[in-house]
Formats: C-alpha cells, structure tokens, sequence
C-alpha cells in the first residue's frame, strides 16, 4: 500500500538532536535510514514541516538556511519530499519569503505553531498568512493539542474564531488535538474547512515508558465516530512527527487504531486528495 505522511520533521543534525533528546540515542535517525524507511514503507510523500523561526533549512542538516535554488535541486534528489513553511510573528516576520516560496511552487502549505511561537489562531499579525494561503489555495496547518514537554494544551476549540473568518480556507488541526481529542471531533465534525492529522500522538519515550498504549487507546473512539461519519471520513491523513520517533515503529503503532477498512483513505487518498497531488 502507498502512504503519504503529512508530518515530518527533517530540518535537524543528527548531533543537535541527540543533545536534546538524549533517549533518542537508541534510535537510527540518520538521514540514510530515513530515505531507506520512506522506501520500505512506500511513502509517495512526505511533507517536511519548517521550524518555528519560520526558516526553511536544508535536508538533514539545520546549520544552513535553504534558498530558492538549493530547495530546487533538493526536489530532484528527494521527489517525495514536500515542504511547509512556517509562519514566523518575529522581525517583522517572514511573510516575503513565504510568497516567494509559493510563487515558485517550493511549499505546500503553511504552518502556524500554536502554543509555541504564536499565542492565538486569531492574533491579528496571522491575518496576512491566512490571507497568502488563501491566495495561492494552499492548506494552513495549526498545532492543536499537547505543546511537548510544556504543560500546556492548545484546544481545538480556540481555533474556530478563525475558521469562521476563513469559511473557505482549508485547515488541518494537527496532531488530532491530544489529549482533546473530544474537542477535536466536535470542530472536525461542525466545520467543513477542518481537517486533521493523526501525527504526535506518541513519541518514543512514550513507547519506552508505556504511556503508548494510553495514548492509542484516548484516541480510538472520537477516531472512529470521524472515520463512520460519511460526511469526515475524507478528513483524517496521516502523519508521524518524525523524528520524535522512527517512520516504520509510528507505522506499526497507527495502523492498529485504524480500522482496515480505512486504510487506504487515511494513509494514502484523503492526503493525495487534500494536496492535489
């Protein structure tokens, strides 16, 4: 089966990310494994989510800002590979770098890191991003749900002021909106422009402490009621938040949530359709 993962991470050193996440250290995380899992799992895409700064920075490698050329010359190295922008609220932030990706189709879509780099879904200094989006028909995704390792939670709920303004903007609410996932099938269900990912749901220390199962288990009901309505079963793609844990462990883990039934729309169709790919 083909697959499309909507979330993953590759703007990182090997060595940095060990410095943070020194669990990590178990894992194969180098960028010859990645390309080895991406084949193995027959992921036709995969969308490469920039950092909060709101720079886009090369494969593999987060010491050198991408340009205009090297994001060129990546597309034809890695095809699969797919990139989203992230928006940035600081120096005056990166709105003409944003639409110079876009003109050059080099992104598909961009990012906005509730609860991290930006307080509110509705804060006043988004309105031009919604705004870039919009014109270029590309997707905004927002984080919702847990903000890792802070305490805080980012509630689905607190988005629905914007999808409201932005009745014709298409959104995907990240990480299904853990732990509020209740919340998350409410606004997923209520709003024809909401849409959702099902990536961060665990990362690997959850797998090494056992918090894993929990997690899968929270998810499972409010996953299911979107997936049995005919009117969200198209809403719900799939992603890994790679490198927080490997391609083919976060695989093994969402397939068993998702009914088999379901599997090709949420790891593959809904996705390739969502991005006109």
């Amino acid at each position: 089966m083909k697959m499309i993962d909507i979330h993953v991470h590759t703007e990182f050193t090997l060595e940095r990310l060990l410095s943070i996440h020194g669990s990590f250290k178990d894992l194969d995380l180098t960028k010859e494994k990645f390309l080895e899992d991406i084949k193995s799992l027959s992921i036709e895409y995969a969308f490469s989510i920039g950092k909060k700064d709101g720079m886009i920075r090369n494969f593999f490698d987060d010491t050198t800002t991408a340009s205009t050329g090297s994001l060129v010359e990546e597309q034809g190295q890695h095809p699969f590979l797919k990139r989203i922008i992230a928006a940035s609220l600081t120096d005056g932030g990166n709105l003409n770098q944003a639409r110079m990706f876009l003109e050059k189709n080099l992104v598909e879509g961009i990012k906005i890191y509730l609860g991290y780099s930006v307080p509110k879904a509705d804060d006043e200094r988004l309105k031009p991003y919604y705004e870039l989006a919009s014109e270029f028909q590309k997707p905004v995704l927002l984080h919702t749900g847990e903000c890792y390792k802070s305490g805080k939670n980012v509630s689905p709920k607190e988005v629905i002021s914007v999808l409201e303004r932005y009745a014709k903007q298409k959104f995907v609410l990240c990480h299904f909106g853990y732990p509020l996932v209740k919340d998350l099938e409410e606004v997923v269900t209520a709003f024809d422009n909401a849409f959702t990912d099902l990536s961060g749901l665990m990362t690997y220390e959850d797998v090494c402490n056992g918090e894993a199962e929990t997690r899968l288990e929270d998810t499972k009901a409010s996953l299911d009621s979107i997936l049995n309505n005919p009117k969200t079963s198209d809403k719900v793609m799939y992603g890994s938040d790679y490198p927080l844990i490997s391609l083919k462990q976060y695989y093994g883990m969402i397939k068993r949530i998702v009914p088999e039934g379901f599997h090709e729309k949420v790891f593959y169709k809904n996705a390739k359709e969502f991005f006109n790919l």
